[in-house]
Formats: C-alpha cells, structure tokens, sequence
C-alpha cells in the first residue's frame, strides 16, 4: 500500500508543485487564453495571420481564441456535453469562421487507428492548412492524418504530446 501512495505522489517535487501553480494563476488570470503554456500563445499570437486556415481537434478556449486570429477554423469534438457548451460559446462570440464539427469516438478503435474524428482531416486537400492543433482524443490517429494537409512552413500542434510517448 505504501508503494501506491508513493507512486500517486512521487511527482510532487517542489518544481513540479511551482509550475503546476503557475500554469494554474495564468489560467486564472487569462481566462480567454487556450489551455496551452504561455510561451505557446505568445509564439502563435505572432505568428498568426489574418488569412490564416486551420483545423482543430478539441475545442475549448482556444477555438474562440484561434477564431478571433484567423479566417477559418474548423473544430471538431468528440464529447456531446462539451459539444454543446463549446457550440453556445461560439454562437455568442459571433464567430461565424468556424465550421464546428461533432465527430463521436469508436472507443473500441486503437487510439492510433482512423476514425470519424481523426478523418476530419480527409476533407481538407494536401497542403492547404496552415496549422492544426491536435488537443483532442485520439490524438495519434489526429497527428497522422494531418501530416499532409499543412502548408509548407506551417504548424502542427500537439499539445501534451508526452501523453502519447512511451
């Protein structure tokens, strides 16, 4: 039983609680911002153009964000219930450049595997993006599909990427 409790809370290094406590107070004091690290949101804020096309997969803060930037954003998302809330926010920041898409998930699937979700992809032609923010379920199968479809010079953005390495 010790070892459980250790392995729960062996994390908890006073770096670990200090970013952890950082990341928290800029969430709370940007509450507009995407859940991305600061230094994400600063580089993208720059690095945005108004002409600029992107795909999303999960929504959230940044989907109002990233509409504010861009001329087109298609979001999709997976979860019915964040769905709906995501799709009121949307409304009532007016942003009529997103195309919100819910696409559900085959949980029995390999998270690896193409699924509706990921195949959003599919319907944009090669090239075309200028980024993608993968922060979503499935996001292997979500970086995969999106390999081609970005431009030349442009971005594909997984966050937590460290939940998906070994």
């Amino acid at each position: 039983m010790a070892g459980k409790i250790k392995n729960r809370i062996g994390h908890l290094t006073p770096r670990y609680v200090a970013n952890r406590t950082r990341v928290a107070l800029y969430q709370l004091t940007h509450p507009d911002a995407p859940w991305l690290t600061p230094q994400v949101i600063q580089f993208l804020d720059q690095w945005l153009s108004a002409s600029d096309q992107g795909l999303e997969f999960g929504s959230g803060r940044s989907t109002t964000w990233f509409a504010k930037r861009v001329s087109r954003l298609t979001s999709v998302e997976h979860d019915p219930a964040w769905d709906e809330l995501i799709s009121q926010k949307i409304a009532a920041a007016g942003n009529t450049n997103v195309v919100y898409l819910f696409k559900p998930i085959d949980e029995s699937a390999p998270p690896t595997q193409a699924n509706a979700y990921a195949g959003v992809a599919s319907e944009f032609p090669d090239g075309s993006l200028d980024f993608v923010l993968v922060d979503g379920a499935t996001r292997s199968a979500c970086a995969l599909a999106s390999l081609g479809k970005v431009k030349p010079g442009g971005l594909i953005i997984i966050d937590n990427a460290n939940w998906a390495l070994p």
